[in-house]
């Protein structure tokens, strides 16, 4: 059946943490600072055997440029080659010349528009775990036998806070048939609205420095 369980970053398992972690306030939120080397452990208790995923609540504590890289392990086992490494990008945020289209860009001497600089910016993000390279879309399930289980990520580049850890059972898609009969007994009718539209050129932000 359908099981979540949310640990704190701060809970960590001081007795397989030998990171030199601290518990402080990041952005408003309460959380553990783990640097760029060390290993920190956090411990669940997991109701039946199942596949399950994993999601960590992060954000960077600095303006460093490179992604933040971890080694991730269950029960201080590798699960298998694609849940190895586990990468959790930095927010990028982008410095327009102006506020519209006509005006975001600075050009060159032939008018050519120039890519705007950007920064980083310390904001929480949400990691569900993924294949490292890629390969696979959907998030990495893990086989969890019933009791306790132990979670820990060891540094391999870049300090983080982590603000919670969250194991969930494995989400299946319903069918469309479901999906429509559920929109068809709540009465949902399709929107009158004019289209809305947005810059593509001007993003908010972005995930990572090469996209411009």
């Amino acid at each position: 059946g359908d099981f979540e369980t949310t640990v704190d970053g701060a809970d960590y398992d001081a007795e397989k943490t030998d990171a030199k972690v601290e518990v402080k306030d990041v952005n408003g939120v309460e959380a553990v600072v783990t640097p760029a080397d060390g290993t920190v452990a956090w411990k669940f208790d997991i109701p039946e055997a199942g596949w399950y995923t994993v999601t960590f609540e992060y954000s960077a504590v600095d303006e460093s440029k490179a992604d933040i890289e971890r080694l991730f392990r269950l029960n201080g086992i590798i699960p298998y080659s694609e849940a190895r490494y586990l990468s959790m990008q930095r927010t990028w945020v982008y410095e327009f010349a102006g506020e519209t289209r006509e005006d975001a860009f600075t050009t060159d001497v032939l008018g050519n528009e120039l890519a705007p600089d950007m920064h980083t910016v310390a904001t929480w993000e949400s990691y569900t775990m993924k294949d490292f390279y890629g390969h696979y879309t959907k998030p990495l399930e893990f086989y969890m036998e019933a009791g306790e289980v132990t979670i820990s990520l060891q540094g391999v580049r870049e300090a983080v806070a982590i603000s919670s850890v969250t194991v969930h059972s494995v989400e299946k898609a319903r069918t469309y048939k479901d999906v429509l009969a559920e929109y068809d007994e709540k009465g949902y009718k399709p929107a009158e609205c004019e289209a809305i539209l947005m810059e593509a050129e001007m993003p908010d932000s972005s995930s990572s420095v090469m996209i411009y």
